[in-house]
C-alpha cells in the first residue's frame, strides 16, 4: 500500500504527498517513525524556490539523491555533507526537509557547494497553490507546518 503525509501550513494550505518508497526505503521510514513533525517553515537562503523545516533527528543516509527535484517534490538533507565543514565547537544541527515550491532550486549547502538531498516525496495536486505559499512565505516570512501520516 502506498503510504501518503498530509502537509498543513498555519496560514492556509493542504497538501498530500507520496512518499517514494521504492527509491528512498530508508528515508521514508526515518520520516514515516517521525511522524507528526511540527515546526515552522521558512525560505531557504541559497536553493531558490525551496522551503524548508526542520525534523527531529539527525540524517546520516542518502538515498535518490538530487540535486535539482521537481516542483511539489520534499528532499531530505544529509549531514553527510554538511560534517565536512562542521569544526570542533560548532553545534550540532538536526537535518532538514525540503519543498521544492517552483521550478527554479538547486541544493546549496552552507558552504555555497552543491548538496544532494534525499528526493522521498512528491505532491501531485495543488502545485500552483504550493507556489502561492512560496511566495507568501518569501514575502511574509515563516509560518507553521505540521506533517501528519495519512493511515
Amino acid at each position: 500500500m502506498v503510504k501518503q503525509i498530509k502537509i498543513v501550513f498555519e496560514k492556509g494550505g493542504e497538501f498530500i504527498a507520496t512518499l517514494k518508497e521504492e527509491e528512498a526505503p530508508r528515508i521514508c521510514k526515518l520520516i514515516w517513525e517521525a511522524l507528526p513533525i511540527k515546526d515552522r517553515i521558512g525560505q531557504t537562503s541559497r536553493s531558490g524556490q525551496v522551503l524548508y523545516c526542520m525534523v527531529p533527528f539527525m540524517n546520516r543516509i542518502n538515498e535518490n539523491p538530487k540535486i535539482v527535484i521537481p516542483r511539489g517534490g520534499l528532499a531530505l538533507d544529509s549531514i553527510l555533507y554538511r560534517s565536512l565543514f562542521w569544526e570542533e565547537g560548532m553545534p550540532i544541527i538536526n537535518g532538514e526537509i525540503y519543498f521544492s515550491y517552483g521550478v527554479d532550486n538547486m541544493f546549496f549547502d552552507i558552504s555555497g557547494l552543491l548538496n544532494p538531498c534525499s528526493y522521498f516525496a512528491q505532491i501531485e495536486e495543488g502545485l500552483e497553490e504550493l507556489y502561492q505559499i512560496g511566495l507568501r512565505n518569501r514575502e511574509h516570512g515563516r509560518e507553521g507546518i505540521i506533517i501528519t501520516r495519512i493511515e
